[in-house]
């Protein structure tokens, strides 16, 4: 799946509508195989269908049964590691199924929305970049989305004579060598240069062994030199998934460095009154408002129970659910998943959402912080 994909269905399911029937979110892990997810499915299953209300067993029946299908048919797919499933049977009933090429966490949610929270990290974690490969042998050059390969070129370099001092000498050989891997050079550039250009790419890794590599880095115009994230040393005989895995570590690596940039931009903005705030009150309001540009929340955040009043829409955070509405005197409250709900606020108002894997800033702040936009 392409990252484009990805967002355009994370906006579908941010913005579907609520309705009283449930949503059910499934996040399996497919690295063992359909029994390990059969297993897990089986074991949620039998706990939600002791705490969901009797008037929905038959939708969550229906919707499981969707589930089972689509992981089924998908859980042997060569390269899945991990699939997203969202499934309403009635009231506005949808299906949407996502298949990917790096793990996700084994959960199945019942709610009345659609649980987004982990796609959303996964776009955050893996996105997308450009890998150049450059052996003595051959040549490549591969689009990678979400850990998985959506498009790759190759090309071998032509046979030259092996006879030195017969047909060629051995100075004309290696002149001729080096002329062919400069016009591969020249080539392979030409060719990033093109699809960075066309699909709007940010992030450029060099892969191969160390000679090639060194020397295609030296021709790297500025413009894509300052798209470089790391070189990464592989073999001529490597499988794709085997470079996209020696890559993945080095781009995994990089976006969690940027992250930590992010925490720093916080948090000398809260240093010198700046556009941040912090904690979790303050950025549910912000989010609310739509003054958000960049939510940045840990991955551990865990905000603790909060409620929704069902007249006036107001949400309340605490442990106790309140009797009545400050706002509008009403007595109906509804239990929220708080982080969902940031995080789908954030998606609404086109504001980027980074997770960082730990920062004892942000956690000595409540875990949760946003850049404002004014």
């Amino acid at each position: 799946m392409e990252l484009y994909d990805l967002q355009k269905n994370v906006r579908t399911l941010a913005t579907m509508e609520e309705t009283e029937m449930p949503v059910v979110s499934c996040y399996l892990n497919t690295e063992q195989g359909y029994p390990s997810c059969r297993a897990f499915l089986e074991e949620r299953t039998m706990l939600l269908k002791r705490i969901i209300p009797s008037d929905q067993h038959e939708s969550f029946d229906r919707s499981l049964e969707h589930i089972e299908r689509y992981v089924h048919e998908n859980a042997y797919v060569c390269d899945a590691r991990g699939i997203a499933i969202f499934v309403r049977t009635v009231e506005n009933p949808f299906f949407i199924g996502l298949t990917f090429g790096v793990p996700l966490p084994n959960r199945l949610i019942v709610d009345r929305v659609p649980n987004i929270y982990h796609l959303v990290e996964m776009k955050n974690t893996y996105d997308r970049y450009v890998v150049v490969l450059m052996t003595r042998e051959k040549a490549s050059i591969l689009e990678v989305n979400l850990g998985s390969v959506t498009r790759q070129t190759w090309s071998e370099y032509p046979a030259l004579p092996e006879r030195v001092g017969r047909e060629w000498t051995k100075e004309q050989y290696q002149h001729h060598r080096r002329k062919q891997t400069e016009e591969t050079i020249r080539e392979k550039i030409k060719m990033v240069n093109k699809l960075i250009s066309a699909a709007g790419h940010n992030h450029l890794i060099l892969a191969g062994d160390a000679h090639m590599v060194k020397r295609l880095k030296a021709k790297l115009p500025p413009h894509l030199r300052q798209k470089l994230i790391d070189s990464v040393f592989v073999k001529a005989n490597d499988k794709s998934s085997d470079i996209v895995e020696a890559t993945l570590s080095s781009f995994i690596e990089f976006r969690e460095k940027q992250s930590r940039t992010y925490v720093e931009m916080l948090q000398q903005a809260m240093y010198t009154n700046g556009l941040g705030i912090t904690g979790t009150h303050a950025t549910l309001e912000c989010l609310r408002l739509a003054r958000a540009d960049v939510l940045i929340l840990t991955k551990g955040y865990a905000p603790g129970p909060a409620w929704r009043c069902t007249c006036c829409q107001d949400i309340y955070i605490g442990q106790n659910q309140l009797n009545v509405c400050p706002e509008c005197s009403t007595t109906q409250f509804r239990k929220i998943d708080l982080k969902e709900k940031m995080v789908r606020l954030a998606q609404d108002s086109s504001c980027e959402v980074v997770v960082v894997q730990e920062s004892d800033f942000l956690v000595a702040c409540g875990g949760i912080g946003c850049l404002t936009r004014y």
